[in-house]
């Protein structure tokens, strides 16, 4: 069996914020660039406003939308997960504010989404993330805590895939990831060679699609950062996994 993923941070703020940049240019080129690529599953992180979530789905119309419940205009996870299949159930978890989370990661909401589907005689579990973005060590314990609650959810499933801006460097990726698979590339996926990034900042693997069974399968991943087009200050990333029996 072989799923195709697609992830993307959109940075997609509300049209009224200062905080992204050519929102309405940038979706419009992710939404052309998801209807030729057409991937079994997309996950994207930053789609604050309701707005943009109800114009992707009509711009996917033959995709089924998962986000997180929220009133008037606000997406409150910022997460929206789109795939060809129907799921067969959604369920979406908010992370806890601690007393030491600083003010900027206490407004949004952040946690992950996660759709079952039943793809013939397999059960694959998709969990959708945006994790703390830690500015010292404390809070490098609150985004690792968040990764772990995710890992434990993740591993009660028969295949898992975890997909999203971990906000993890690949070097703690690979201490901590419990057996996920990944495509072990080392492209950054946020960094000054995207013009939405500033010359200053050092760039970073954040973005990453994980996956994982709990029985005994030939597994393989394959993972891509999409420089062209443009969609956000984060690259895109497009991967294909292959699933056998052994």
């Amino acid at each position: 069996m072989k799923l195709s993923v697609f992830n993307l941070n959109g940075w997609l703020f509300h049209s009224w914020s200062r905080k992204s940049k050519d929102n309405g240019l940038r979706f419009d080129i992710l939404a052309t660039y998801l209807s030729r690529l057409k991937p079994d599953f997309i996950t994207l992180q930053e789609f604050w406003s309701q707005s943009y979530v109800k114009r992707l789905a009509k711009a996917l119309r033959t995709y089924h939308v998962a986000k997180s419940d929220s009133p008037f205009y606000f997406n409150k996870s910022g997460l929206v997960t789109l795939s060809a299949f129907e799921p067969e159930s959604v369920k979406c978890s908010i992370f806890p504010i601690t007393d030491n989370h600083n003010r900027h990661e206490r407004l949004g909401k952040k946690g992950f989404i996660q759709t079952k589907y039943v793809l013939g005689d397999e059960v694959i579990s998709l969990f959708n993330t945006h994790l703390y973005s830690p500015e010292n060590q404390t809070e490098e314990e609150i985004n690792l805590d968040q990764f772990e609650k995710i890992k434990r959810a993740a591993d009660k499933c028969d295949i898992s895939i975890i997909a999203g801006d971990l906000n993890m460097p690949l070097e703690k990726i690979l201490e901590v990831n419990g057996g996920y698979q990944h495509s072990g590339n080392e492209d950054h996926t946020f960094c000054p060679t995207n013009p939405y990034v500033s010359n200053n900042e050092k760039g970073k693997k954040i973005d990453y699609v994980l996956t994982k069974s709990q029985r005994e399968l030939s597994l393989s991943i394959d993972t891509k950062r999409v420089t062209r087009p443009v969609m956000s200050d984060h690259y895109a990333l497009s991967a294909e996994i292959m699933y056998d029996d052994l």
